[in-house]
């Protein structure tokens, strides 16, 4: 086998061997066979269409999913993605400078039969396989075969008529240069042989031999790869994350939840409506969906909500009448004040709230008109103003009693002592009327009134309590800080009872009650007066084991419970 490289020969056997190769001049090519692609060529276009792939497909992993972390890619995978452009231009390049290098040869890259032999002539570098060093031939069909030492030709013609003429011609030329029908000579020999010099040289051809040529940018291949990486890696990153996003955010507005929001601020996304609105918009539905009013105020307490501060107001409120709602049914004023003392934003609900209180305070006026005595006059107006004056002060309403001396006590007694009857010191009646004693009657008098009273108002509207009894001023109505009833009673000691069996002698009580209930600042009041003359219970006398002190106690207690049937009698239809 003879090597030689096409571009080292001289121009005159570069034109000949061109212009045999072309069958324009002798010897003219027997058969030919195209060069088939190289595995040089297939392999660096094969590493050529991979690094696209893998450019494209780096673009495309989780390529606008709020649930990828790829969705938005960092500033490395530029850097990736650049080195894979730049790898695919390399690989491309590469190929094309190999394809270009067969394709720039002045002839036909392929296996050339000519009458000396096979001419391998796919590359710029040229193999003579000379006949002489021919093994084998040998036809199948259309195909004719020719095996030298460490090669192998096929070559396919039309039909198989022509490959048997092939193997003829073959058989005919290896028989002529091997000299089997006698010694060629070198002329003849020349005259088969394309690259062989026949001495000729035509005066009218260039002398310059043909030289290898190629495009400068093939031959900068590497520059234009790094190049091309760093200009549309970075710029493919680019355009990819910005659509990237664009979807991500059409995904997020598409869903409208908290969980889409966040994904899409968590996997890089940075537009100011998602934190500003839209995000605080999804957690408000959130928090209303929940349906109550810590779950609003959890959200107030992140902050963040500046841009849609008019809606979470109106959905707080909204959920703060809801609750009032419930905490009004309970009809109690202690459960709307305590709303209002735990509730933070209780303000927004101010108006309302003070509307259910109202509402509250009027039912329990249409509740006592019910139950009031019909035939007093100015009294459900009056209770009407207590309560007015409750709402803003407090439930408290006070009940104190006031003691007045009556001057025909001392005279009474004066009397008593006259009689043949009077039993002695122990008998005086002023021992028995004395405040202390006073003081324990008012208490369990007034306790039963406060006890009565109460049973018509719930607690936190108005609570009737018993305070310690009042100094006398002389005054009818007194200044109170505290809605008072205010009973004021005085006591007067006459006649004189005598018991024959067993011996007593005993003075009758006349009891005088003016009750006043006042309002601070309320220049009507309203006034009960009461009074009766109480004669002791002599039969009460003649049971054995009765005392001095029963006798007058009884006699207290029954004018202090007469009057309280009144007073009571004088507010309720059923005292």
């Amino acid at each position: 086998m003879q090597v030689v490289d096409f571009f080292n020969l001289e121009r005159s056997l570069q034109d000949r061997f061109v212009e045999a190769a072309s069958g324009s001049v002798p010897p003219t090519p027997i058969a030919f066979r195209p060069a088939r692609p190289r595995a040089q060529v297939l392999v660096w276009w094969s590493v050529c269409l991979l690094a696209a792939l893998a450019a494209v497909g780096l673009l495309t992993l989780g390529f606008g999913s709020l649930e990828s972390p790829l969705a938005l890619l960092g500033a490395p995978w530029a850097v990736g993605e650049g080195l894979l452009i730049a790898l695919a231009v390399f690989a491309g390049l590469r190929a094309v400078a190999l394809d270009h290098d067969r394709d720039s040869l002045p002839f036909r890259a392929g296996a050339y039969v000519f009458p000396i032999g096979v001419v391998d002539a796919q590359t710029a570098v040229v193999r003579i396989h000379r006949f002489p060093e021919l093994t084998d031939v040998s036809r199948r069909d259309k195909r004719v075969t020719l095996v030298f030492d460490g090669a192998r030709f096929d070559f396919e013609t039309a039909d198989p008529a022509l490959a048997e003429q092939l193997v003829a011609l073959v058989e005919q030329s290896r028989q002529r240069v091997s000299g089997e029908m006698g010694p060629p000579s070198l002329r003849a020999l020349a005259a088969l042989d394309p690259l062989a010099d026949t001495g000729f040289k035509s005066p009218f051809t260039p002398t310059e031999p043909r030289r290898k040529t190629s495009p400068r940018w093939l031959r900068f291949g590497w520059l234009l790869a790094i190049l091309a990486g760093a200009a549309l890696g970075p710029a493919a990153w680019k355009a990819r994350n910005v659509l990237s996003e664009e979807r991500l955010y059409a995904e997020a507005r598409a869903a409208g939840t908290t969980s889409a929001y966040r994904a899409y601020l968590a996997r890089g996304g940075q537009r100011a409506d998602v934190t500003e609105t839209l995000l605080p918009r999804a957690e408000l539905q959130a928090a209303i969906t929940q349906g109550n009013v810590a779950a609003l105020e959890a959200f107030l307490a992140r902050g963040g909500h500046a841009a849609i501060d008019t809606e979470v107001q109106a959905a707080l409120k909204k959920a703060l009448l809801t609750e009032l709602s419930a905490v009004a049914a309970k009809n109690s004023l202690t459960a709307l004040n305590e709303f209002e003392r735990t509730q933070p934003h209780a303000s927004l609900v101010q108006k309302e709230l003070e509307q259910k209180r109202a509402e509250l305070y009027r039912g329990v006026v249409r509740s006592f008109s019910a139950a009031a005595q019909p035939t007093t006059p100015g009294l459900v107006g009056f209770v009407g103003r207590l309560l007015f004056y409750a709402q803003k002060h407090g439930p408290e309403v006070h009940i104190a009693f006031r003691r007045r001396e009556a001057e025909s006590s001392k005279d009474a007694e004066q009397q008593l002592t006259k009689s043949a009857y009077f039993m002695g010191p122990d008998a005086m009646p002023s021992r028995y009327f004395r405040p202390e004693d006073w003081e324990r009657r008012e208490a369990r008098v007034g306790e039963e009134i406060a006890a009565r009273l109460n049973r018509e108002f719930p607690a936190d509207v108005l609570h009737f309590k018993l305070v310690p009894a009042f100094a006398d001023d002389g005054t009818d109505n007194p200044k109170v800080t505290k809605p008072t009833l205010l009973i004021t009673h005085k006591d007067a000691m006459s006649g004189a009872f005598m018991s024959k069996k067993p011996r007593g002698a005993f003075v009758g009580l006349g009891l005088t009650v003016r009750s006043a209930f006042l309002i601070p600042g309320d220049d009507q009041p309203l006034v009960f007066k009461f009074s009766a003359w109480l004669p002791p219970d002599l039969k009460k006398w003649e049971e054995p084991g009765t005392t001095t002190e029963q006798m007058y106690e009884a006699l207290a207690m029954d004018g202090l419970g007469r009057y309280s049937k009144k007073q009571l009698s004088f507010l309720l239809k059923a005292p």
